[in-house]
């Protein structure tokens, strides 16, 4: 079962804080932390979520506290300080018991306050109305997500693509999910859209299937200019009746096309570069950018960051504990780092750390989600890092700004179902290794 962890609440602006008394009757400012988790299926029923702990750290890695939610989700906890580092860690697999297939994300120097409701997205369709229908795309070439609906799995040629077992589920009283097919032109450059209302009605009988010719039926998307010093790939993320994140990629010229329909909502948009590869084992160098887009975009323009990816080459000779990058604007790191365990499980932490600290991050899970490594194993040792990405930022001038606003749904490490709406656009660079 897939899940992803996704960000469905408005973050708080400002840290709650409150007074208590220390042992002696004087007293002492207290921080309030407070969350919630959920679960919402694929017909957007919700249902509360505690499988999940947060653990707050020092700046030395040491716990301070170890908090559980209670049955309905909700999770609070005391502080005397004012910024902890927190890893919020979830049971990612199937058996909730084991501790094993985590899913972490750390927020270093977290402003005591609301962190909102996480909602983690399931494929379960338990009292949900749902049929499945194969749907076949024509032309076929695959150039990018075709469908916005889960599917089994597809194959494809130049003639057709076919997908097995879509889901067609209802999302509200009396309404279908959407249907969205999209295709590329390589050609013109075009993107062809197909917004299919009430798709179950083309189901005869149980072996139908759904046919959707994209050339001869198509709409073409709205043109929007994308300006740019270089050419690089570009592509706009979708979400449908928010609850089906999609994206459709365009190709590489100066404009690209946009789908507008009432229940499709423009996520945002995505640009990417490959600048040049070092040579192994050194990080090829990627930039790019992403931003909110509304429904009267027009144009688009971005431009390569002015720092250079360089500076982020410590990473991978120290990644625990070097960061502390020098700059005018404030900067954001990302990080995703994937623990194997011996069993084949595999644990997945996001790291959202600020670049211009003095304190490293060097942290352990407790001990007792480590119970079934082999003697003598140090889980750090079991480290595969994937990437690192450096968010420069001009409209902030500290990290309390980033974590107690919408920049924060940016920077969590899944798509937001709600329409992202930070201060203004950021750039960003992407360190990835070399295969």
């Amino acid at each position: 079962m897939k899940k992803t962890l996704t960000v469905v609440s408005t973050l708080l602006l400002a840290a709650c804080g409150s007074s208590g008394s220390d042992s002696n009757g004087s007293e002492t400012d207290s921080h309030q932390l407070s969350m919630a988790m959920e679960t919402s299926n694929l017909c957007g029923q919700t249902s509360q979520y505690n499988h999940y702990e947060v653990v707050a750290y020092d700046d030395n890695g040491d716990v301070i506290s170890r908090s559980l939610p209670d049955a309905n989700g909700h999770l609070s906890a005391s502080f005397e300080q004012s910024h902890v580092n927190l890893a919020i860690i979830r049971d990612a697999g199937d058996d909730h018991s084991d501790k094993k297939d985590l899913d972490v994300t750390y927020l270093a120097q977290y402003p005591v306050g609301d962190l909102g409701t996480l909602t983690v997205k399931t494929d379960d369709t338990d009292a949900c109305h749902c049929q499945t229908a194969p749907v076949v795309v024509t032309p076929g070439n695959l150039t990018s997500r075709k469908l916005n609906l889960p599917s089994s799995n597809y194959s494809f040629s130049n003639e057709e693509a076919r997908f097995k077992d879509v889901k067609l589920c209802d999302v509200g009283e009396g309404q279908e999910v959407l249907l969205v097919a999209n295709h590329l032109d390589p050609d013109s450059g075009f993107i062809y859209y197909r917004a299919i209302e009430n798709a179950s009605q083309y189901l005869a009988s149980p072996t139908d299937e759904i046919q959707i010719s994209m050339l001869d039926t198509g709409q073409v998307g709205r043109g929007v200019t994308v300006n740019t010093v270089e050419n690089s790939e570009h592509y706009i993320s979708y979400v449908t009746d928010q609850l089906y994140n999609y994206s459709v990629s365009a190709k590489m010229n100066d404009s690209l096309y946009m789908l507008d329909h009432d229940r499709v909502e423009k996520i945002e948009f995505h640009a990417i570069n490959q600048l040049d590869a070092l040579g192994l084992p050194v990080p090829s160098r990627i930039w790019g950018v992403r931003m909110p887009i509304t429904d009267d975009t027009t144009d688009i323009s971005y431009n390569k960051p002015e720092f250079e990816p360089e500076l982020l080459n410590s990473f991978f000779s120290d990644p625990t504990t070097a960061y502390n990058l020098d700059g005018d604007q404030y900067r954001v790191i990302m990080g995703r780092q994937d623990f194997e365990r011996p069993d084949g499980t595999t644990d997945g932490w996001h790291y959202i750390l600020p670049s211009q600290s003095s304190v490293g991050v060097n942290i352990e899970l407790p001990a007792d989600y480590l119970e079934d490594l082999p003697a003598e194993t140090e889980y750090q040792s079991l480290a595969s890092y994937r990437f690192w990405d450096l968010n420069e930022i001009s409209t902030v001038s500290s990290l309390d700004e980033v974590y107690q606003s919408d920049w924060l749904k940016i920077f969590l490490p899944v798509a937001s179902i709600i329409n992202v709406s930070p201060p203004a656009e950021f750039s960003y660079v992407s360190l990835q290794l070399s295969e």
